[in-house]
């Protein structure tokens, strides 16, 4: 986490995928997963952010950040230009997650694709 809030992108993708490696059943699994794709996401490589992201949902369906992961998925399409994708990504979360902090960040996602922006 250190070396991801240095800056150290690269550094801190090593550190999570280690992490992961040696300690695949390990609780804060799931957050090394998504702070894995938030690394990706730092790159600005969208794609293997979004599998990173996807992973945490498949291999974690009861984490706490399930949520956080499909919101950022939907942000890494729209940053793909993929508005279909990132709009079902944004509706996933608020349907799955209505009460969450995730689904109102969705929610106003959505109606700013809806208005074109």
């Amino acid at each position: 986490m250190a070396l991801f809030r240095e800056g150290d992108l690269e550094g801190a993708r090593q550190g999570f995928s280690g992490f992961l490696d040696e300690f695949p059943n390990s609780n804060l699994s799931p957050n090394a997963r998504f702070w894995l794709g938030e690394s990706y996401f730092g790159k600005k490589d969208f794609q293997k952010a979004i599998d990173a992201y996807d992973k945490v949902e498949v291999d974690y369906p009861s984490s706490e950040k399930v949520p956080s992961a499909l919101l950022k998925k939907g942000y890494a399409y729209l940053a793909m230009k993929d508005k279909k994708r990132a709009s079902s990504a944004f509706k996933q979360v608020v349907t799955l997650y209505p009460r969450s902090v995730e689904a109102g960040k969705a929610s106003d996602k959505l109606a700013q694709l809806k208005e074109g922006r």
